[in-house]
């Protein structure tokens, strides 16, 4: 499973503009992932929540310090978005369209949806990709890992 991972940019964005730790903490949570989108500057979530809570432990009753905040955030390693990868589980399950072409029912091995393709020697056809989690199709051998 690929680590969730957020804008760096947006994180301290949305850092910027909250009111205290917990604030902070609950807009990070909200923010959507990278994941598997291409982002130049991103961080892992839950790096950025530890950096947080770490600022909260140190935190002795003055106000909000956003910008101490924001420069241990700074500082967090740039993390690279891993494509997700999956594969096509076959069932047995088929119909005939109006062209008399057979059409397969698959599963996707990440999110599980249904999917109905084609298939020429057990591989679904135009299928590269998962529809429902973007997911890209691999053999299976090459998806687990």
């Amino acid at each position: 499973m690929s680590e969730d991972l957020i804008s760096r940019d947006a994180v301290l964005d949305a850092c910027s503009q909250s009111y205290d730790i917990l604030d902070a903490m609950g807009r990070i949570e909200e923010l959507p992932s990278v994941n598997p989108k291409p982002c130049e500057d991103a961080i892992s979530r839950q790096a950025a929540i530890s950096t947080i809570r770490e600022m909260e432990e140190w935190h002795t009753g003055d106000a909000f310090n956003a910008d101490r905040v924001l420069k241990h955030l700074r500082d967090l390693p740039t993390v690279t978005p891993q494509p997700k990868t999956g594969h096509w589980i076959q069932t047995n399950e088929f119909f005939i369209n109006q062209d008399g072409q057979f059409i397969y029912k698959f599963i996707c091995s990440e999110c599980k949806s249904l999917s109905y393709f084609r298939k020429s020697n057990k591989k679904a056809i135009g299928a590269n990709v998962c529809p429902n989690c973007r997911c890209r199709m691999v053999e299976p051998q090459e998806s687990e890992g």
